[in-house]
C-alpha cells in the first residue's frame, strides 16, 4: 500500500519502511520512480533529503525551457569577382573536368562562373562550337583601360605622368577622386595634378594644412 508522505505538483515522496524513501513522477495512468534515498543516521534526515530532491526535480519543471533560436538564413553564395578573361578559363576548365564524350554522361552540361551560367551540348562538336564562338565573343574579352584626351593640351594623361601603367591599373579599381587623393597624400603632386587637370578634380578638396603647404611649395617650385 502506498505511504506518501510529502508531495509537490507533479512528484511525490513514498515511505517504503527499510529502505528509506522514494521519489515518484506522478503521471497520467502510472506514476515513475525516479530517485531512492535511504533513511540516513539522525531522526528524520532520509524524509528531509527526499523532500528536498522532489523540491528540486519540481523547480526544474516550473523554470520555462527557453524558446529555440531562429534557424538563420542560408547565407547566399558569393559570386567571385572575375575580369572576363578569367570568367572563360574557369569555364573551359569546367568542361575539360566535367565532358565526358560516349561514356554515359548527360546530353548538356552547365558551367558557371563569376555570375555568368553557360548551358553547353555535351559532346566533340558542341564542345568546338561553344569554344570557337566564346574566343571570338567580346563578353569574354577584358576591357583595355583607356585614357580621354585632356581638355586642356589634347594629350592623354598617360603622356603627362612618369608610370602611365600603375597609373592606369589604379583607375581600374577606384574612382579618379580617390586616386588623386591617394598622390596627394604621398606627396607626388605631379601625378595628383595632371589625373586632377584630366578629370577636372578640385585638387584642394579634402587636403590638410600641411599638404596645402606642400602643394603650394611644388607649385613654387615649378614656376618660372
Amino acid at each position: 500500500m502506498e505511504n506518501i508522505v510529502y508531495e509537490t505538483p507533479d512528484f511525490n515522496v513514498r515511505y517504503v519502511g527499510k529502505k528509506g524513501y522514494e521519489v515518484y513522477e506522478t503521471g497520467a495512468a502510472a506514476s515513475t520512480k525516479v530517485a531512492a534515498v535511504g533513511n540516513g543516521e539522525g531522526p528524520n534526515l532520509g524524509l528531509e533529503r527526499a523532500k528536498a530532491e522532489a523540491d528540486r526535480r519540481q523547480a526544474l519543471r516550473n523554470t520555462p525551457k527557453p524558446a529555440p533560436a531562429p534557424a538563420k538564413p542560408a547565407p547566399k553564395p558569393m559570386i567571385q569577382s572575375m575580369k572576363p578573361s578569367e570568367r572563360l578559363t574557369e569555364l573551359n576548365r569546367q568542361i575539360d573536368a566535367e565532358a565526358r564524350y560516349g561514356a554515359g554522361g548527360p546530353e548538356r552540361i552547365t558551367l558557371r562562373a563569376g555570375g555568368t551560367t553557360q548551358t553547353i551540348d555535351n559532346s566533340p562538336e558542341g564542345v568546338a562550337r561553344w569554344r570557337e564562338a566564346a574566343g571570338k565573343s567580346y563578353g569574354f574579352k577584358d576591357k583595355p583601360a583607356t585614357l580621354k584626351p585632356s581638355r586642356e593640351s589634347g594629350s592623354t594623361v598617360s603622356g603627362r605622368v612618369r608610370n602611365d601603367r600603375f597609373l592606369a591599373s589604379e583607375l581600374e579599381k577606384r574612382a579618379p577622386k580617390t586616386v588623386v587623393q591617394d598622390f596627394v597624400a604621398d606627396g607626388d603632386f605631379e601625378n595628383a595634378q595632371a589625373l586632377a587637370d584630366h578629370y577636372g578634380i578640385d585638387i584642394k578638396a579634402g587636403m590638410d594644412a600641411k599638404q596645402k603647404r606642400a602643394y603650394q611649395d611644388w607649385q613654387d617650385s615649378k614656376a618660372p
